[in-house]
């Protein structure tokens, strides 16, 4: 960024920076959505009015103010509105759980609650339920007094003033709001606005709630350029026709909502209008790439981005829509300007190139921190030693730079498991699962085996009507995995369930069926002997299964090297045999390892008796 850009972000706000482009462009459309059009001109009268109110009854002081309002047109009427009378915007979603924006509501302490007739019941109980020391006032848009102004209040704000703050779940259960200020919004905007040309004559999608981070940089990506900004919620449905009618330009969500969209859309290149795809929040696989190749049109360009609440994003990767890409998942990919990553161990320093480390944003656009949590943001946001302005935040993400500063990305840190002594990155098996043929999206998450021990539990989703065959992919993995990396049992849904934010809900992904037998190859044939017996109950009891088939494949079951220490020295006490796991790899069913049993007894028992023998342990 330039010096002259610098010393801009120093002076400008987003309410100025919108008044501008209301003032070059009043005629041209600002907002589109199913029931409102609104021009530039007609905007920014109906924000002014909403700012007009809020001062008229609650002064300029810089104190949050929560918006409670369907996606459309009076959110954003109404963010534009709360940010020229100087307040800090808390976006709601409407939709969360009655406790969940109760718990919000008290941890923001909100002293304004601007809602609707349509929400102002729903405004009311969560008002008595917030367990607010101050009770918010509510303004309602549909009672607003006649008389207000609708020209610009002309407020000064600092660029430094808070403008709003975003609700992220937190590891307790407890919500932590992130505050943004104008300087750090603008950045981001800014560079947006260069990382996707955005310009006057470009249709923004706003498909992500305005209750998220990414949405900022959609929403005044458009109206701080003059651009349109068509709005559509998409759990009404209709979204490939909706984006095909609007003639969008530039496409942002997450990698979820891009695979629904793709999902109910006509092959062939359906969005010709589409000349930008930017995915960001979670991982975009192999697979979307394919997609984005199969859906739109020469000249688009796929971005991926990386970057959290706290920071905006911090790296991307540009992919055009004939280029071609061989890896299992997207990178994060090269550094935004103003952005330094840093890879550190847990001691907080520096991993050389290749290695895995936490992910630090070194910046001086970050956010401000958490609202009314100190300890959290002095543990999370770093300050200079040497007095400087730019902080480094932590993101608890891990990552991996390659050699030519591509950055990988591998995950949350707080996600990293220990299967049988070995450290475990669940994103890297999800990675594996996402490059396997039928499937279309996966999570992994740490459980517990019979015994207690860390195993690993995947949840997959089939791609269209493919058919998701556990046995089939436990074997490819197996050629790409190390043995601690290869989930123990398999879980297929359809669909996985998520946060209203679009990101894997991994708290509410169902437990497995335990104690079941894998569907295996071969039809479950039970043993035929004594020993073929002890040797199936001896596997059952250490893998947690209620039958063993006496054809049974060892580590098609899902066992592995600690089981096969397990069974071996259990196996061979009850039978007086010393065995290793070689033996059992070696004799991999049920079946097998009787007989090789019997063939190390047979060695040692004297001709007269090998006859009795035989008799004992022969199929009855």
């Amino acid at each position: 960024m330039s010096e002259p850009q610098r010393r801009d972000l120093e002076d400008a706000t987003i309410p100025t920076r919108f008044e501008q482009a209301a003032g070059r462009f009043p005629d041209r459309p600002a907002l589109v959505s199913a029931t409102r059009r609104l021009t530039y001109r007609a905007l920014n009268r109906a924000a002014n009015r909403i700012a007009h109110a809020v001062l008229r009854q609650y002064g300029d002081a810089e104190e949050p103010l929560a918006l409670l309002l369907d996606p459309g047109a009076p959110i954003i009427c109404a963010l534009l509105g709360g940010l020229k009378a100087g307040k800090v915007c808390i976006p709601l979603d409407a939709t969360l759980p009655h406790a969940r924006l109760a718990a919000i509501l008290g941890e923001a302490q909100a002293h304004l609650l601007i809602t609707d007739a349509a929400h102002h019941p729903l405004a009311e109980g969560l008002l008595a339920d917030a367990r607010a020391t101050r009770p918010p006032s509510i303004l309602d848009l549909d009672a607003l007094p006649a008389d207000l102004p609708d020209a610009d209040p002309c407020l000064r704000i600092s660029a430094r003033r808070a403008s709003a703050i975003y609700y992220t779940s937190g590891s307790t259960g407890r919500p932590k709001g992130v505050v943004r200020d104008h300087r750090m919004q603008l950045h981001t905007v800014a560079y947006t606005t260069r990382r996707l040309r955005i310009e006057p004559a470009d249709r923004l999608a706003l498909v992500v709630s305005p209750s998220t981070g990414m949405s900022d940089q959609i929403i005044f990506g458009a109206l701080l350029n003059g651009a349109s900004l068509h709005i559509l919620d998409p759990r009404a449905g209709g979204l490939a026709a909706w984006l095909h009618r609007t003639r969008v330009t530039v496409y942002a969500s997450t990698p979820t909502l891009y695979r629904e969209l793709l999902a109910g859309a006509p092959g062939g290149h359906a969005f010709p209008d589409v000349r930008v795809v930017w995915l960001s929040g979670e991982t975009a696989s192999r697979d979307d790439v394919t997609r984005f190749h199969a859906h739109f049109a020469p000249g688009c360009l796929l971005v991926n981005a990386l970057g959290t609440v706290e920071t905006g994003d911090f790296r991307h990767f540009v992919l055009p829509s004939d280029g071609e890409f061989t890896g299992l998942t997207v990178p994060a990919g090269y550094p935004a300007p103003d952005k330094e990553v840093l890879l550190l161990d847990p001691a907080g320093r520096a991993v050389p190139t290749g290695a895995v480390g936490e992910i630090a944003v070194r910046s001086a656009y970050l956010a401000r921190g958490y609202w009314r949590r100190p300890a959290l943001t002095a543990q999370r946001f770093l300050t200079d030693p040497a007095g400087g302005e730019a902080r480094t935040y932590l993101t608890g993400d891990l990552g991996r730079l390659r050699a030519d500063g591509c950055l990988e990305y591998l995950g949350r840190a707080d996600r990293q498991v220990k299967i049988r002594g070995h450290r475990v990155e669940p994103a890297e098996v999800e990675a594996a699962l996402r490059g396997c043929a039928g499937i279309a999206d996966a999570a992994v998450v740490a459980g517990a085996d019979a015994a207690g021990e860390a195993r690993l539990i995947a949840y997959v989703t089939p791609a269209g009507a493919a058919h998701v065959d556990p046995l089939a992919l436990r074997r490819t993995l197996r050629r790409t995995l190390p043995a601690p990396m290869l989930p123990a049992a398999f879980v297929v849904l359809d669909a996985l369930p998520r946060t209203p934010t679009g990101k894997v809900d991994r708290a509410a992904l169902p437990p497995p069926v335990t104690g079941r037998r894998p569907d295996l190859d071969l039809p479950f044939e039970p043993p035929a002997s004594e020993l073929e017996r002890l040797v199936a109950s001896v596997w059952a009891a250490t893998l947690g299964l209620a039958t063993v088939g006496r054809r049974d494949d060892f580590t098609d079951l899902g066992g592995d090297s600690l089981d096969a220490m397990r069974i071996v020295a259990r196996v061979g006490a009850l039978c007086g045999e010393e065995l290793s796991p070689a033996d059992l790899f070696g004799s991999p069913t049920v079946a097998a390892l009787a007989v090789a049993l019997l063939q190390r007894r047979a060695a040692r028992v004297p001709p007269a008796a090998l006859e009795q023998l035989l008799a004992e342990v022969a199929p009855s």
